[in-house]
């Protein structure tokens, strides 16, 4: 599991910030930033639903089978054209992200276990390069949320008013631990792939 992002309390004892994550993804990203969490801190962000049963461990949300954690009211801007997620891992298995705007939901497993996704019960191909470092790029088309893998995309939901409910768990037996998290907006017309990543690292202390 990642040791992720550190800094001397007043004793001069290495102590984990939640804020120094945030603050180093927003200077990553900058405006493209809609959402960032290094799961370094011993309580949850607030942004996330009270109904949870996922637990926090030594820098890394941690989800046992079944388990899961609940990121609310994800409110796109209008000119929202995708959002990417960004995720890193420290260990193999799988994880279920599952999406949800007015009424209505759709999932998306990645299991990389069996080196595959599943995007709303149908199988799609896992990007190439994906081990524990994962990327999912999602294009908004007249409030139509779909995803894009390679040249195919997939239709998941509608976006309502109230934006998009983001709930993350563990599809799977084993225990999957998530080290972090980065949700990105793209504005533009053109859908634009980066390879900017956000990693935690041991050696900020």
């Amino acid at each position: 599991m990642s040791s992720g992002f550190f800094y001397r309390d007043s004793l001069g004892r290495n102590a984990p910030s939640p804020a120094v994550f945030l603050g180093a993804a927003k200077e990553l990203y900058a405006d493209k930033l809609l959402f960032a969490d290094g799961f370094d801190g011993i309580w949850f962000l607030p942004e996330y639903s009270q109904d949870r049963t996922a637990k926090l461990e030594a820098g890394s949300l941690v989800l046992a089978g079944d388990d899961s954690i609940t990121l609310d009211d994800l409110v796109l801007p209008p000119n929202t054209s995708s959002i990417d997620l960004l995720w890193n891992s420290s260990q193999s298995g799988s994880v279920r992200f599952q999406f949800s705007s007015s009424g209505q939901d759709s999932e998306i497993v990645v299991d990389y276990t069996n080196r595959r996704m599943i995007v709303a019960g149908k199988p799609a191909a896992l990007p190439s390069g994906q081990t524990t470092v994962g990327k999912i790029t999602l294009a908004l088309r007249n409030n139509k949320l779909v995803l894009l893998s390679g040249r195919n995309e997939y239709p998941l939901l509608v976006t309502g008013p109230d934006g998009i409910t983001l709930k993350i768990s563990n599809p799977g037996e084993e225990t999957f631990y998530l080290d972090d998290i980065v949700i990105l907006k793209e504005t533009e017309a053109i859908i634009r792939n980066s390879e900017n990543s956000l990693e935690k690292s041991p050696e900020l202390i």
